[in-house]
């Protein structure tokens, strides 16, 4: 996949056994390789596969790939009527704001974005900063990699939540596997952080917050973590530099404050 050699990546998926339990996201793997050799009546045969029902909020996520997709077919208008029909089923949803901001501003709506994205920010503003994300520049364009950079984080995310905590182990495996493929996956990052805490070590945990640059919306949260952390390891001069740079920087914000 990132030597853009996607039918040999083809060849590879089909060797992984049906006992892997994969199930859908194979799929949804399958539909990105055949998007990458630009095979997008196949890409759009898998991904009608797997359409939960109508009106679902899980729609949300398989109609932004299913947008992302047409982006790459060049088809403007499919896309944007399915982003915007992914934000109205899934508003709440960071990771569907986020896309359908992106393909917004690809699309010619850098301002709609941008007033998307400040909306988000201010309603959930205990949990995101969107300041950077609004400033950035041009969003990179949809690829396999980017593609299935989520399905490996969604992997990584079902293992983790297993209640006995016995898949962590494997659960990192999926998601350092997902920032491999892309590099800026901060969601995958902030997961890596906290697999990595559990696990008790926690300089891999503050080396993986520290990956979070300033566009992403999870900057504010990544770095009051990696306070915390520090303030755990007896580090507490560090930790309070970093509340102190976060407080100069957000002095309306209670939130650094507090953990100070």
């Amino acid at each position: 996949i990132k030597k853009g050699d996607y039918r040999a990546a083809e060849r590879q998926l089909g060797r992984i056994g049906a006992e892997n339990q994969l199930g859908p996201l194979r799929d949804y793997a399958m539909a990105w390789l055949k998007a990458g050799q630009k095979d997008f009546v196949a890409a759009r045969e898998y991904l009608s596969k797997l359409k939960p029902a109508a009106g679902e909020r899980s729609e949300a996520l398989p109609l932004t790939i299913e947008a992302q997709v047409d982006e790459l077919a060049s088809d403007r208008a499919g896309a944007e009527a399915k982003y915007r029909r992914a934000l109205q089923l899934d508003p709440s949803g960071l990771r569907i704001t986020i896309a359908v901001a992106d393909g917004l501003r690809r699309l010619g709506k850098a301002d709609e974005a941008r007033a998307l994205l400040k909306a988000y920010g201010e309603k959930y503003s205990d949990s995101v900063v969107m300041d950077g994300l609004i400033a950035a520049n041009a969003p990179k364009p949809p690829s396999p990699a980017s593609g299935i950079a989520e399905i490996l984080f969604d992997i990584g995310s079902v293992l983790s939540a297993d209640p006995r905590n016995q898949r962590a182990d494997l659960a990192l495996i999926f998601q350092q596997l997902a920032v491999d493929l892309k590099p800026d996956y901060d969601f995958a990052w902030m997961m890596i952080a906290s697999l990595y805490e559990q696990f008790h070590i926690i300089p891999k945990a503050v080396a993986a917050l520290g990956k979070i640059g300033p566009t992403s919306p999870l900057y504010w949260q990544a770095r009051l973590r990696m306070a915390a952390l520090d303030a755990q390891e007896d580090r507490f001069d560090q930790a309070v530099t970093r509340l102190r740079n976060l407080m100069a920087e957000k002095p309306e914000r209670i939130d650094a404050a507090l953990t100070l």
